[in-house]
């Protein structure tokens, strides 16, 4: 898997820490969505995790959505873990 690019280096979007971030689309889907995953891939930088607890907390639909990647990303992780055992 490659590793995503850092959050910093998308145009300047982080800088704009009072923007809504999924109304931010780019090429790998919205900002939030990439937020998400570079967390959980351990690569979120400390601007990137200001904004993605600034919409964490102002929308609970967010924040399902992020429970949920986090379930998965832990339910994928325990099923590749035994496959390595067999």
């Amino acid at each position: 898997m490659q590793n995503p690019r850092p959050i910093t280096q998308r145009g300047g979007l982080t800088a704009q820490l009072g923007a809504m971030v999924d109304d931010e689309f780019d090429e790998n889907g919205s900002l939030f969505e990439r937020l998400c995953h570079n967390y959980v891939d351990g690569v979120l930088d400390e601007i990137g995790m200001r904004q993605l607890v600034r919409e964490l907390m102002s929308d609970a639909d967010l924040r399902h959505e992020f429970q949920m990647q986090l379930f998965m990303h832990e339910a994928l992780k325990r099923l590749e873990f035994r496959a390595e055992e067999t």
